[in-house]
């Protein structure tokens, strides 16, 4: 398994029991258990892509729009088309 793959999506499932509950970086970096700027490289990448969305004056990190936006079909196996 693509090592850098599996934390990020410790990260992202780590908000499966409340998306609008904010993280700090310490805590994601704990969570995966890895040094901040190891995490901070991680959060970067999915803040860009999305993922995941800072809050202002450096208060963590919630879910993003493409969560919202991938989900918005509804129910797992309904059909996408």
């Amino acid at each position: 398994m693509i090592q850098v793959l599996a934390r990020a999506s410790k990260i992202l499932c780590s908000y499966a029991k409340d998306p609008m509950q904010a993280k700090t970086l310490t805590e994601l970096a704990a969570l995966i258990q890895v040094e901040l700027p190891t995490c901070s490289n991680i959060v970067k990448t999915l803040v860009e892509l999305g993922w995941l969305e800072p809050l202002p004056l450096k208060k963590g990190y919630r879910l993003g729009p493409a969560p919202w936006h991938l989900t918005a079909n509804g129910p797992y196996l309904k059909p996408l088309a």
